[in-house]
């Protein structure tokens, strides 16, 4: 499924063969993330780049989030196994990443389903770091993606306590 075309997304109801729209005309979606419970869509777009739009598919709502950065692309989406939260970093542009490191910093933040608030975790830093796992409630496993190293992080202390252990 993608909806980077801007064309919206549909569903398909296999039993009936009809297409519903779900998700009229966004923009170029470039991120986006169904929650592991299927209640949630998460979503960032080029129309309004510096939000980040959540879809409450269980209530038929929406919210439209104003990313608190400077940084405006969300990028790598990653609920939480529960449903309750989602990790992402914000990029200067679309994840697209270039041989310009200086150009490709992230910040990192948290998206509260239960409070519907956005915070931030790690400011922004040089290292490209992006959620991968949800290795316990509070810790997350980050990416260094021009390092090529893995990073536990604590939501809770918001900083990074080590790397993995094999």
């Amino acid at each position: 499924m993608n909806f980077v075309d801007g064309y919206g997304l549909y569903r398909l109801d296999v039993e009936t063969g009809k297409v519903s729209t779900w998700l009229g005309y966004t923009g170029n979606a470039y991120s986006f993330a169904f929650s592991p419970d299927d209640n949630y869509l998460a979503y960032n777009s080029d129309v309004d780049s510096n939000y980040l739009h959540i879809l409450n598919l269980e209530e038929g709502t929406s919210e439209k989030l104003m990313i608190p950065d400077v940084l405006k692309w969300a990028a790598k989406l990653l609920w939480s196994p529960d449903s309750s939260k989602m990790a992402f970093v914000t990029m200067h542009d679309q994840w697209c990443c270039n041989d310009n490191k200086n150009m490709n910093v992230s910040s990192l933040f948290l998206y509260n389903a239960k409070t519907n608030t956005i915070t931030q975790l790690l400011p922004g830093s040089s290292r490209l770091l992006y959620p991968v796992e949800w290795i316990s409630e509070t810790r997350i496993m980050l990416h260094d993606y021009w390092n090529v190293i893995d990073f536990i992080f604590d939501v809770s202390a918001k900083n990074l306590v080590g790397t993995p252990t094999p």
